[in-house]
Parts: structure tokens; sequence; C-alpha cells
């Protein structure tokens, strides 16, 4: 039950974290319309992204996760990279590097 409570902490602490990097990049006056976050996972930062008008896509290759993501409707490819639009705007890779050589969880 304790480990279940630190889990639980350390989920919202993520998602202060992530809304701190929204913040920070709405603060910076960068102009963009057009999201692609790279490792979407539970899509947090794309629903937020989506929340401010903006054109969210992105990609997750953990195979359990769509299900969540269609329930949100936000389209996420679960291929690599390369359905990055040309014309995307600005390009998330928000806690992924550490599966670049070891994509499996």
């Amino acid at each position: 039950e304790i480990r279940e409570s630190f889990k639980r902490k350390k989920s919202i602490k993520e998602k202060f974290e992530q809304l701190d990097f929204i913040n920070y990049i709405e603060e910076s006056g960068i102009n963009y319309k057009t999201v692609f976050e790279i490792g979407a996972a539970s899509c947090y930062i794309l629903s937020v992204c989506k929340s401010l008008n903006k054109k969210v896509l992105g990609n997750e290759l953990n195979p359990h996760l769509p299900r969540l993501q269609n329930k949100i409707k936000i389209k996420i490819f679960t291929t690599d990279f390369k359905n990055i639009p040309k014309n995307t705007d600005l390009i998330i890779l928000n806690n992924a590097l550490e599966y670049l050589f070891d994509p499996r969880p």
C-alpha cells in the first residue's frame, strides 16, 4: 500500500514537471501550432497541448497504450519516427532517451 501511494505521488510530481515544461514553452514566446511527441506514453503532454488548441500527434512503441490514446482522441503512431509530418512546429522527446538503444520497457 505504501508503494502504491509512493507511485501515485511520483506520478503527480511527474505531471507537474510536464506542466512546467509546457509553461516554459508557452512563456518562451515560441509560435507553434503543431506538436509531435516521441514516446507519448499516456499522452499527458499532448492532451495539455490539445487543450491549448494545438494540433497534436505522437509516437509510442508500447503496444498496450493505444487503447488509452483512442479514448482521448489523439492520433498515435506505433511505428518508428518516420511519421513525423514535415510541417511540425514542435517535436517533444520527453523521458524517452533511455529507450533509444533498447526500446523494450
